[in-house]
């Protein structure tokens, strides 16, 4: 498959941040040196800020794709929009480019790890804080 493909992309799954996030992860090793596109980013309209953000922060790894009019947003959902578009573009070399280090499939990837060089980024999907090590020199993700 992916001697004919140049993007893969999550197959449907409207308005659900934990399918749209497995279904990108499991793709990622059929997409070497190509992209990994997620579903179409949606909420309900009267929906928080919040459920925007987690719609965005599910689809981080892969290259999201929004699919809401931005004209219409409001105010608070626009800012975080442009916040999470903004970070993901500061972080994409290392969530696209860099080596993807996905955790525990079987609870759903909670943790996924990526690293380009020395850079590193870390996006949790669960409860539970992430204990962090800043003072450890980089190296490879164990």
């Amino acid at each position: 498959m992916s001697t004919y493909r140049n993007l893969l992309r999550a197959t449907d799954c409207p308005a659900d941040a934990t399918a749209n996030r497995i279904r990108t992860i499991d793709a990622a090793p059929c997409a070497p040196g190509g992209a990994v596109h997620s579903d179409t980013l949606t909420w309900d309209p009267d929906a928080s800020a919040e459920a925007a953000a987690r719609q965005i922060q599910s689809a981080l790894q892969p290259v999201p794709q929004l699919s809401c009019p931005l004209g219409e947003l409001t105010p608070e959902r626009r800012e975080v929009v442009t916040s999470w578009l903004r970070q993901w573009q500061r972080l994409r070399p290392v969530l696209l480019d860099g080596e993807m280090v996905p955790d525990r499939p079987d609870e759903l990837y909670p943790l996924v790890r990526a690293h380009a060089g020395d850079a590193r980024v870390i996006v949790t999907h669960a409860e539970p804080p992430v204990p962090l090590d800043l003072m450890r020199t980089p190296g490879p993700i164990r």
